[in-house]
């Protein structure tokens, strides 16, 4: 009887142990894969957040020459790199909050230059902008 029980078990564990092999590397496979599509997600929003602080550190200082006492052929140069950004890569990094800080620092822009607004709304335009950049940078947390 002895001899039949081992018998049944070294079958039981023939039978038990390449399927549990099986799925050892299943689970490993599937592990490696879910591991990966994560550091692909990882690189992709890092990437997206260098071209972000690059953006905006661009646009920053453009906005910081506006916004500083103009001198008329260094502040049309900078009005004019102002809106090249505004109107190409800051579409594609923006978020929304940075997006109506951008529209609000243009109509300033606008408004300075026709006469209906002062060198310290500009600043303070400025001011609003660069903390809209402070904060989408941060994940969308204010930074105080």
């Amino acid at each position: 009887m002895e001899e039949a029980r081992k018998r049944s078990w070294d079958v039981g564990l023939g039978i038990i142990g390449p399927l549990i092999t099986v799925a050892g590397i299943l689970v490993g496979v599937w592990q490696f894969n879910v591991g990966e599509a994560k550091k692909a997600e990882y690189e992709h929003a890092s990437q997206i957040w260098l071209k972000r602080l690059e953006t905006y550190t661009s646009v920053a200082k453009v906005a910081g020459v506006i916004a500083a006492p103009p001198d008329d052929n260094v502040f049309k140069a900078a009005i004019a790199q102002f809106m090249s950004a505004y109107w190409s890569e800051m579409i594609l990094v923006e978020d929304e909050s940075v997006e109506q800080a951008m529209i609000a620092f243009r109509l300033e822009i606008g408004d300075f230059q026709n006469g209906r607004s002062s060198q310290e709304r500009l600043k303070v335009r400025a001011d609003t902008l660069m903390k809209s950049f402070r904060v989408s940078l941060s994940g969308g947390k204010a930074i105080k």
